[in-house]
């Protein structure tokens, strides 16, 4: 299983500082231009700019997608995707 975040927006440089002070240790991939968030707009649940969660299971299927924070729901998207071998 991957984990990686996604910032939408920023620079390099503006990612990394809050990275850094926040101390997250996970992998986070830059959508500078935003074209991969804005293809997320407009669709169920996607109604607050973040978080975005996106469960994508290992078919490349989006099986969960919210634009609020739901851990239970996320963390069984999370569980549903892991169990589907």
């Amino acid at each position: 299983m991957n984990v990686w975040l996604v910032n939408a927006g920023d620079n390099y440089d503006t990612a990394w500082d809050y990275l850094d002070n926040m101390g997250v240790g996970v992998t986070c991939l830059l959508d500078v231009s935003q074209a991969s968030y804005h293809s997320y707009t407009g669709v169920p649940n996607s109604y607050a700019p973040f978080p975005v969660q996106v469960v994508i299971d290992r078919h490349g299927i989006i099986t969960y997608l919210n634009g609020q924070y739901d851990a239970e729901a996320v963390r069984a998207a999370i569980d549903a995707a892991l169990a589907d071998g």
